[in-house]
Parts: structure tokens; sequence; C-alpha cells
């Protein structure tokens, strides 16, 4: 590595493709709470992709089951299934 004078270290984001188990629908609020960030996300977002780390979300979903999810994204560029369920 000494050969060369900069370097540059490359990642690729990795979609995140949220699916609803709940039966309430599509009409999801997800909240982004990881890194102090407190800030209302759309599934749209998601699905462009998130650099390498782990994301907390709190999802409302319309129903009585509501909770809160996590991701780790590795940095590959693949693609992470968040599934909202029911307990």
């Amino acid at each position: 590595m000494g050969l060369f004078t900069s370097y540059y270290l490359t990642t690729r984001k990795s979609p995140i493709q949220v699916t609803n188990y709940t039966g309430y629908g599509n009409d999801m609020t997800i909240k982004m709470t990881s890194g102090g960030k407190n800030q209302t996300i759309t599934k749209s977002q998601l699905s462009s992709g998130l650099f390498p780390g782990r994301y907390d979300f709190d999802i409302t979903s319309g129903g009585a089951d509501d909770g809160s999810y996590w991701v780790r994204v590795a940095g590959d560029g693949g693609p992470i299934e968040l599934s909202v369920t029911e307990y």
C-alpha cells in the first residue's frame, strides 16, 4: 500500500424493502431514531438505500401492535428486507 499517494474507500448503499404483514395496509409511518436522528422517512427513501451501519426505526402501521425495528447494513449493496409483523 505504500506505492500510492492517496487511497479511497468505496461502499455501496443497501436498499431497505419494507413489507407490512400487520393487516392494516401499507400506510405506515416510519421514524428513524438512530444516532440522535428523529425524522420521518418514506418507504421510497429507504428503497434508495442506506450507508453501512445500524439503523433503528419506530414504525406505526395503524394497529395496536406497532413496534421498534432495526437493520444492520453491511455496505455490500445487497437488499435488506424489513418485515413489519404483529406480535
